[in-house]
């Protein structure tokens, strides 16, 4: 059984502008030797007119985190209670942000709103946070990892718009990048419902723990990287143990990146392993929402950005996110533009 928690009106920050402050977060990973790389991402930042503040902690290294937990709790604690900062931008990913979950402030977070971006193993804290307190939360490119190694022109041109108020309303599967992979429609169908989008894996580790989002109705948009099928198998399988898979309203899979299908440690395992298209139909026929496959969103270097939260209308025919309300507060700021 899942351990869902009421899921709580939705809170919204408001978008970003020129001359707003920035703070970086390394919650999971330590990032070694790559200075430069926190250098380009700075420098994208204040070209476009932001300031930066970057966590104390937010290049320490103890194992494979940025610092311990107890920094990495400081720091997010202290990003978020600087009221001169607007956004909080992850860093990373890599792992150990569930190691925060616990000890995050909730109810200083749902008063004190602020844009939260990051992706892959920051799936956790968007979860965590989303459930928690009804903010709006962003599944979008990760500070030094895309703005520092590859940031691809899409990547950066939709996660600003998305940011600062300015995205279209429909969101297409993919876009104009030969890396996108081809979308198909797996079950037909339309569905409204809140959206969240997230890593297999992070989604899968999250199941009992009571910061997994009720997913009831939901359209969840799901991604991995560097796995292997069987493993994708595994974990699909238990989230259509646990009830989650029954729940949702419709189901998309983004990009599984670098998704290898034979293991030369296992290779028992690896006997007849499908696709992984293959693998997301035989998902789909067991289930009777609109499904879909292909959708940009993922570790690919062209990504799409998510408001995570908000509603939207998924049509698994054309391939089409639809946001149906505003995921940024207007008040006081410029309006959103959803045309």
């Amino acid at each position: 059984m899942t351990n869902f928690i009421h899921r709580p009106s939705l809170v919204r920050p408001a978008p970003l502008s020129p001359g707003d402050t920035i703070g970086v977060l390394s919650p999971s990973g330590a990032f070694v030797g790559r200075e430069p790389h926190w250098q380009m991402f700075e420098q994208v930042l204040t070209a476009r007119g932001y300031r930066v503040k970057v966590a104390p902690h937010a290049q320490e290294v103890s194992g494979y985190t940025a610092g311990t937990r107890e920094q990495r709790l400081s720091d997010f604690h202290a990003l978020w209670s600087d009221p001169s900062i607007q956004a909080i931008w992850c860093s990373q990913g890599g792992t150990g942000s569930m190691h925060l979950l616990d000890g995050l402030d909730y109810d200083w977070i749902r008063r004190h709103p602020k844009i939260f971006i990051g992706y892959s193993d920051v799936t956790a804290l968007l979860m965590a946070i989303q459930s928690r307190t009804g903010l709006v939360v962003f599944h979008g490119p990760m500070g030094v990892t895309d703005f520092g190694l590859m940031t691809q022109p899409f990547t950066a041109e939709h996660c600003w718009q998305i940011l600062e108020g300015e995205a279209n309303r429909e969101i297409p599967y993919r876009f104009k990048n030969a890396r996108q992979s081809k979308y198909k429609m797996l079950r037909p169908g339309v569905a409204e419902g809140p959206l969240y989008v997230g890593n297999l894996q992070l989604l899968t580790a999250l199941t009992g723990t009571g910061y997994l989002p009720d997913l009831t109705g939901a359209i969840l948009l799901i991604e991995d990287v560097a796995s292997f099928v069987y493993l994708i198998d595994r974990m699909l399988t238990q989230l259509r143990l646990c009830g989650v898979l029954n729940q949702l309203g419709g189901l998309v899979f983004g990009e599984f990146f670098n998704l290898m299908r034979e293991n030369p440690i296992i290779p028992l395992n690896m006997v007849g392993a499908p696709t992984m298209e293959a693998l997301a139909e035989r998902f789909a026929q067991e289930l009777t929402i609109p499904v879909g496959f292909g959708f940009s969103c993922g570790h690919a270097p062209s990504k799409t950005t998510f408001p995570i939260g908000m509603s939207v209308r998924f049509d698994a025919e054309s391939g089409i996110l639809t946001l149906l309300e505003p995921y940024l507060n207007e008040e006081g700021s410029k309006s959103i533009t959803l045309t």
